[in-house]
């Protein structure tokens, strides 16, 4: 099944990291992007399923009690950039989400900031005619606190799944989403140990395959692994070996940003029709980027693609694993010609 949230996500110029399912080193930058997303679809399903709208308020944060569900009023980041804000007559909970960005000291009930300027103060000032005052942040852990009258507490995101019923085609589609944006427990929802051991098993095996696969190419192939939901492959480090300061790996090196620690990433990812295709990441320079993405788009075509000014990417549909490794070494040859063009010289520090 197509998992539509992500699809409209991807198609909605988002940071191409994410968007090219790297989440697993993120910046700031697509911790923020990928946490809204998340929340607007969220409110999404809140305003759309009148049974996933129930099992949120009733068994994720349990301040439901005998009221009816329907009667309250939902906001997406009102005034105050809270990601989520429910009034009910005699209540108003606030809800955060976290997937690995920073919380601000004044989202956070252990700091000043929280009371005397932040969400606190809010809560206090705008909502004192409520009987009762929820705080929650999704994702992150701190101490309960229930001082100045208003129930601060942390969640899991996994608490947000069903436990004694069947999803609803939108929920599925929400915790698809969310595990695609890194919480491992949406993505292995449905899998049981035998499955997840099976899975373990295959992704240990392909490493060892593209670290192989690397070596043969001239490749450095002690990189750190990348495996995520939607992705498995390995990082090529950007500094050639000491023992090998002209070779294949120096020679990409003129190509790369000099600061950059790495030089290409190499694995196979899950396309947004759910194929599996073979991808290569370069990571390339400025002035390196006219150069490469003129000869790559010639060459490659509809299996070119420029995420970024400097993050280009080239992939084919997944085949045998032995025309997989010979594409994977063909595409490395095609850079390292490119790295003769005229006009590329070594950085400085490539050695």
């Amino acid at each position: 099944m197509i998992c539509r949230f992500i699809g409209l996500f991807r198609r909605g110029g988002y940071v191409g990291s994410v968007v090219s399912g790297n989440v697993s080193d993120p910046t700031d930058k697509t911790r923020e992007e990928r946490e809204r997303f998340s929340v607007s679809a969220i409110a999404f399903c809140l305003e759309h399923d009148r049974v996933f709208r129930r099992h949120f308020l009733e068994a994720f944060l349990k301040v439901l009690g005998a009221r009816n569900p329907r009667r309250c009023r939902i906001q997406l980041e009102p005034c105050r950039q809270q990601d989520l804000l429910i009034e009910f007559d005699d209540r108003v909970v606030v809800v955060e989400f976290k997937l690995g960005a920073k919380l601000e000291k004044h989202q956070r009930w252990d700091r000043a900031a929280f009371w005397s300027s932040g969400y606190g103060k809010d809560l206090l000032t705008k909502y004192a005619d409520k009987t009762h005052r929820f705080y929650f942040i999704v994702g992150y852990e701190l101490p309960p606190n229930n001082d100045q009258g208003i129930n601060c507490r942390t969640l899991h995101w996994k608490a947000l799944l069903p436990c004694k019923r069947r999803e609803t085609p939108i929920e599925r589609d929400l915790y698809d989403c969310i595990a695609k944006f890194g919480i491992p427990t949406f993505y292995t929802r449905h899998m049981k140990i035998s499955n997840l051991q099976k899975a373990a098993n295959t992704s240990v095996k392909c490493v060892a395959y593209l670290r192989t696969i690397c070596g043969e190419a001239g490749l450095r192939d002690d990189g750190a692994a990348d495996i995520s939901e939607g992705h498995f492959g390995i990082y090529v480090k950007a500094k050639p070996r000491k023992e090998d300061p002209e070779g294949v790996h120096a020679k990409l090196r003129t190509l790369a940003a000099t600061s950059s620690r790495k030089l290409a990433w190499l694995g196979y990812e899950m396309s947004e029709d759910e194929k599996l295709r073979a991808t290569i990441y370069f990571y390339c320079s400025a002035r390196s980027t006219s150069l490469l993405t003129k000869a790559l788009a010639a060459r490659y075509k509809k299996n070119f693609k420029a995420w970024t000014r400097t993050d280009l990417a080239i992939y084919k549909d997944a085949n045998s694993r032995e025309d997989d490794r010979e594409w994977f070494k063909g595409v490395v040859q095609v850079l390292v010609r490119l790295s003769k063009k005229k006009g590329m010289r070594s950085p400085a520090s490539s050695v």
